[in-house]
């Protein structure tokens, strides 16, 4: 028998993987789980896991909860400025008419236009003959500050 033929390779063998199931884990993993913490903390210590997942929880939800509810008051809020807007178009249009049959911006309106989305009246300031100022108070309801809706009104 010569060296080659006391040695012949082994069939290479299919490797075996071992079934690893996918998906949620089931119901005896859980239970694996709270097997151990019960081991490792005592029951005390997982009556404490319990506990902190369950308030974990309720934060989240009622986090998520505000977050709804805030992103609905400005959406709402956003269209009540686009309202505001349009609003302040259409009495600009109005105004801008009686520029032109006038000569100049009315030194006062006549009418009282309707009021803004948030139910307060507009303000209007004539300038002159050539510019004016109509302003609604926005969502605050206080003139002169920082969320008032503004429309400067020139000669086109």
């Amino acid at each position: 028998m010569t060296p080659t033929d006391e040695f012949e390779p082994e069939e290479p063998r299919a490797a075996t993987i071992p079934h690893v199931p996918l998906g949620r884990p089931s119901v005896s993993a859980g239970a694996g789980f709270l097997a151990g913490c019960t081991a490792f903390l005592g029951l005390g210590g997982l009556f404490l896991v319990v506990a902190v997942t369950a308030v974990s929880g309720t934060v989240l939800a009622q986090i998520d909860d505000m977050q709804q509810r805030q992103l609905a008051d400005i959406e709402a809020e956003r269209a009540e400025v686009e309202g505001t807007h349009a609003l302040l178009d259409e009495v600009s249009e109005w105004l801008h008419a009686a520029r032109e049959r006038s000569g100049g911006f009315p030194r006062a309106l006549r009418e009282t236009p309707p009021p803004d989305p948030w139910g307060h009246a507009l303000r209007y300031e004539s300038r002159g003959r050539d510019r004016a100022d109509l302003r609604s108070a926005g969502p605050d309801g206080a003139f002169d500050t920082v969320d008032d809706v503004v429309r400067t009104l020139k000669p086109r």
